[in-house]
């Protein structure tokens, strides 16, 4: 009966059997947290009253991906010390309780928040639709990582598995050039792995710079104004000394910020306009920071 299949019916089935892997589910949850960031993003600058939903749905795609990834690694949580050690120094733990975090604080779209529409408006300087830039800042970078692993999974498992030729059509253009015409999905792929090996580096560098010199002071102000929880800044503290200590990303991102901040606010750089309280203030903020990437130590990345 098999012989009589035709070719939409074998994709079907190696659909069915990609299905029963978690691996699948990863990448479907990369994919709403891309689609419903991009929505997300654009809706927040051309349409805000509609933007809210693709915001949460964004970040509930990322707690998916994540989890998986934990169990994966992991398995079944065990409640010890020695294993909360253990997973707390991982990357995809981190950016999972950071996702939950930012998923369950009460929405600052909303106008019954702990400050009144026009009460936060005062605050915001009267900008238009500020609060929905705010939350651009704390769902980019999940919006980007996703981007990538979706890409990534769709040219290294979706393609072929609509195309099984697609390596053999590859290679044969690569040795032929241009006299060998490709398929739609061997383009598809070809053009994802020039787009990745042209921009991925670029792109991650800009996402560690933006989660250190634009999340954290949003973390900051907006606990402040108490928009919310004095946690969330201590936790994102903690998560960017964990990707300090395991991501050298985001170590040269930490010394890019602080070297331009030298220029501008190290004693005998700064200028006089600036109260000496707060060159000051900069320079006890970089001894403690340079002294937080000592620690925790990590198991080495497998």
């Amino acid at each position: 009966m098999s012989a009589n299949r035709t070719p939409r019916d074998e994709i079907k089935a190696r659909f069915i059997e990609l299905s029963k892997g978690p691996q699948f589910y990863w990448w479907l949850g990369h994919v709403a947290t891309f689609v419903f960031g991009t929505l997300f993003h654009l809706k927040a600058l051309l349409d805000p009253s509609s933007a809210s939903k693709h915001y949460h749905r964004a970040l509930l795609g990322s707690m998916i991906s994540y989890g998986i990834s934990i169990y994966k690694t992991y398995g079944a949580p065990q409640f010890n010390l020695q294993f909360l050690q253990r997973v707390m120094a991982d990357e995809n733990v981190q950016y999972s309780v950071l996702a939950t975090t930012f998923y369950l604080r009460p929405s600052i779209l909303d106008s019954n928040t702990r400050y009144g529409r026009d009460h936060y408006s005062e605050l915001s300087f009267n900008l238009p639709n500020t609060s929905y830039l705010y939350l651009i800042v704390a769902l980019l970078p999940f919006t980007v990582y996703s981007m990538f692993h979706t890409l990534g999974y769709t040219r290294q498992t979706i393609l072929p598995i609509l195309n099984p030729n697609i390596s053999t059509e590859l290679e044969a253009y690569r040795r032929a050039g241009s006299s060998v015409s490709l398929s739609t999905t061997a383009k598809a792929s070809q053009f994802i792995s020039t787009f990745v090996s042209a921009y991925y580096s670029r792109v991650l560098s800009f996402v560690c710079t933006w989660e250190v010199a634009v999340v954290m002071p949003w973390c900051v102000f907006f606990a402040l104004l108490f928009r919310i929880s004095l946690l969330v800044p201590i936790f994102y503290f903690q998560f960017l000394r964990i990707r300090y200590v395991t991501s050298p990303s985001t170590r040269t991102a930490f010394t890019n910020v602080k070297a331009f901040l030298d220029k501008y606010l190290l004693p005998g750089n700064a200028s006089p306009s600036i109260p000496p309280s707060v060159t000051r203030a900069y320079v006890m903020a970089c001894d403690f920071i340079s002294r937080f990437g000592q620690a925790p130590q990590t198991q080495p990345q497998q």
